[in-house]
């Protein structure tokens, strides 16, 4: 049997060599991938539901809304190119972790620290189109899909925590392009760019209407009704092992 399926392969590799001969595109020898990758995401605005967030929260600063700054995750996507055409279809997740401190400005008194922690785990099914220009090193593609987007957003007021109250996950679709260079049949180097918009929403509360804070007593809203757009680009880089 395994022979046989070794036979197979080398025929199909021989066939594939000799059309790329002819069309310079890339072999297709091997069908699937894991690829594990790195990622940065160069923006992600926060606001609050504006049907659903507590007064105080919508009177902040620009309405509540924030933005996180560039942030780093990492994550694995299985890939499988169908035989004999440059179509290939992916299953990728996602892991990302991030922080911010900010200030928060309550009915009265001086602005007081706030923390943000957001954990977001995207999880996407991309269709590939492996552009006929490759080569058998080069390889260019570009792709598109859906995703859903899960996540959990953890809040600190001054020493006093907002514990989560539900999560919802998020649907959202995303296009990339990137570039593949081949070291072996069985190893390459991926460089992609992706924009999506990843997105989820959190509820977060208080346990009262107000904390202490530096000995003084602080009206807080007791609801953070909040929707997470992850909206920005996200550049990858990752390492292919195909099989």
């Amino acid at each position: 049997m395994a022979r046989r399926f070794g036979v197979w392969v080398c025929l199909l590799i021989l066939g594939v060599m000799e059309q790329l001969q002819a069309q310079e595109s890339p072999g297709q020898g091997r069908l699937f991938s894991v690829i594990v990758k790195g990622n940065i995401t160069t923006s992600s605005q926060i606001s609050p539901d504006p049907a659903a967030a507590d007064p105080l929260l919508l009177a902040q600063p620009d309405a509540g809304r924030y933005t996180l700054d560039s942030y780093y995750g990492y994550g694995v996507e299985v890939r499988y190119r169908f035989s004999e055409s440059n179509v290939a279809i992916g299953l990728s997740s996602d892991y990302i972790q991030t922080s911010l401190d900010r200030s928060f400005q309550p009915a009265r008194g001086a602005a007081i620290p706030a923390h943000d922690s957001f954990t977001m785990i995207p999880v996407e099914l991309t269709g590939y189109f492996i552009i006929p220009a490759s080569t058998r090193v080069v390889e260019i593609i570009m792709g598109g899909g859906v995703g859903t987007y899960f996540g959990r957003h953890a809040f600190r007021m001054g020493n006093t925590n907002a514990d989560p109250v539900s999560m919802k996950p998020g649907f959202g679709i995303h296009v990339l392009g990137g570039v593949g260079y081949k070291f072996t049949d069985r190893f390459s180097l991926t460089a992609e760019m992706k924009f999506r918009d990843l997105q989820f929403k959190s509820v977060n509360a208080f346990a009262g209407k107000t904390i202490i804070y530096n000995g003084v007593r602080i009206t807080i809203p007791q609801q953070l009704d909040e929707n997470i757009h992850a909206d920005g680009m996200v550049f990858q880089l990752g390492a292919a092992f195909s099989f």
